[in-house]
């Protein structure tokens, strides 16, 4: 938790309306979670959230205010009615999962008496870092972008610089940066609907098919706890600002391979770990427009139309 204080001097009237429409704006914001501070805050870092505040408007021709003002003291607290209309332009999808296997994202304790790799914590709770979600989206959609731009490696990697961003690694020219557009928050896990449980595992020699000696290890992945039909267990929420209608396109086509299973998320994918099954999505964008998927075979179609649109743009690309 920490505090923030922010003053604005006013000269007149109209200077005064205009400092409470920019507090009351930044207050929505704050409030409504929208802010995130530092650093990887595409990656869901960062992320605030109000607990409590007040205003306060000091005038400087009233004695008694100039008096609180200098004591440091509070006066009467105002109420900020009006705000800025903040346009923006976001293809949102929240979508949620349950666990069809088990799931680890490693983490490595130092306490010898733990296994050699357990799930991540956050705060004692099990989570889904935003940075392990997007490794897989950006890898699968990487992975489409090269089967669709087989031919044409630049436009397929110019595409997906533009949605999840770059850097030159070797620091030699740092024009070639680009800040991603997707956003993907972290996801907490509830801890009774999960059971940790060690597993011992082996390594193998490829070319003998035997063990390997020495290369025992174990590792306490989630299993999913008293599982009674498909539960929204696991929240994905994805979001483009300023998106293009293809990169929406792409994104959808990705949330395909997380909601049949073909996208799996963590470690261990080799022994089937990570694999997920959709629940139930909202897919929002513009003005109003949601469209909400539980049963991709019950959509209706005036909202197939619309989702398809979005990859016929990602298709037609090249003909742009």
């Amino acid at each position: 938790e920490f505090s923030l204080k922010l003053i604005a001097n006013y000269k007149d009237n109209e200077q005064k309306k205009f400092a409470e429409k920019i507090f009351g704006t930044i207050i929505q914001l704050i409030s409504n979670e929208e802010v995130s501070l530092g650093a990887k805050t595409n990656n869901g870092l960062g992320k605030i959230k109000l607990k409590e505040y007040n205003v306060y408007d000091y005038d400087f021709n009233d004695k008694k205010n100039v008096i609180a003002w200098l004591s440091n003291k509070e006066i009467k607290n105002i109420e900020l009615k009006e705000k800025f209309k903040i346009k923006k332009k976001q293809f949102i999808i929240n979508a949620y999962f349950d666990l069809k296997t088990s799931l680890i994202i490693k983490s490595y304790p130092t306490d010898p008496k733990f296994p050699d790799a357990v799930h991540i914590k956050s705060n004692d709770n099990n989570v889904i870092p935003g940075t392990s979600i997007k490794g897989a989206v950006r890898s699968r959609a990487e992975r489409i972008l090269n089967t669709k731009f087989e031919i044409d490696k630049i436009k397929s990697e110019s595409l997906s610089n533009k949605l999840f961003g770059t850097v030159d690694e070797d620091k030699k020219n740092d024009s070639k940066a680009i800040k991603g557009k997707l956003k993907i928050e972290e996801s907490v896990l509830e801890k009774d609907k999960f059971a940790e449980e060690i597993q011992a595992r082996i390594k193998i020699d490829r070319f003998t098919g035997g063990t390997i000696d020495g290369a025992l290890f174990d590792s306490m992945p989630l299993f999913r706890n008293d599982k009674k039909g498909k539960e929204k267990v696991i929240n994905i929420k994805m979001i483009i600002d300023n998106y293009e209608k293809y990169e929406a396109g792409l994104l959808l086509l990705v949330l395909k391979d997380l909601w049949t299973g073909d996208l799996p998320l963590g470690g261990e994918k080799n022994v089937g770990r990570g694999v997920l099954e959709g629940v139930c999505a909202e897919i929002s964008y513009g003005e109003e427009i949601n469209i909400g998927i539980d049963d991709p075979m019950n959509l209706k179609q005036i909202d197939k139309d619309k989702l398809q649109n979005f990859v016929k743009e990602l298709n037609e690309y090249e003909v742009q």
